[in-house]
Order: structure tokens, then sequence, then C-alpha cells
């Protein structure tokens, strides 16, 4: 759950017991809601920026904090989308947290890459589920 700091801390930890250490972290978790710009609600704000931009980071820095302390390095791979570089309506809310993904993924890219931790960004259109 990345909505919980108590679960990503444990996540992270079993990977470390069962396989000596943290290399990678596909950052993955995220919700996706429509409704008309006028219509959006603050819950459905709430949930959607709580699992797709404080999850990513959360578990970004997590990951990170393990990859310093082992010092080798490592990859993080954010999931953003197509959504977050440009509006699109019925999802303005999605739109947005996918663009505080990239940005996030920036920021991290750039004060990360000193520890040998790569931070990139995925940004797929549409797929069919």
């Amino acid at each position: 759950d990345v909505t919980d700091q108590p679960s990503i801390e444990a996540a992270v930890k079993a990977v470390e017991t069962r396989s000596g250490g943290l290399d990678i972290l596909i950052n993955n978790a995220a919700l996706f809601d429509l409704a008309p710009i006028v219509e959006i609600s603050r819950a459905s704000y709430d949930r959607l920026f709580c699992v797709n931009v404080a999850g990513t980071l959360f578990m970004l820095q997590a990951a990170a904090r393990s990859m310093i302390a082992r010092g080798k390095g490592g990859r993080i791979i954010n999931m953003a989308s197509q959504a977050g570089r440009r509006g699109e309506p019925l999802v303005a809310v999605y739109c947005a947290t996918k663009a505080a993904v990239i940005s996030l993924t920036q920021s991290a890219g750039l004060d990360l890459i000193k520890h040998r931790i790569n931070v990139n960004a995925i940004a797929p259109g549409v797929v069919d589920g």
C-alpha cells in the first residue's frame, strides 16, 4: 500500500531480506478517475494525488535510501504518462498527477545521480487493459 509509510518500509525491507539488496524499483502504482472539471470531488483529487504522487515519492525515497546504504547504485523507473505533458478533458487530476511524477522524476534524477542511482520515467499513451 503506497499510501501507508509502514507498508512501504516493510516492502523494501522484505526485498532486502530476500535478495540481499534492492537494485531496481519500478514505481507503477496509480489510479485514474474521470470527471468534468466542474465535478471533480475533493475526495477524488486527494486519492489520486495520494497514490500517484505521494506514493511515487515515498516509494522512490525508501528505495533510494536502501540503494544508498548498499553503496552499489541502482535504477528507479517511475510510470508517468503522455497525459502528464498535456491537459485532457475529463482527466484533469490524472494529468496533473502525471505532470508531478515527471517533475519529481527530473528532480530525483538530478539529486540521486551522485549516488549512482539513475531515475527515469516512462510516459506511455493510452493502453488497453
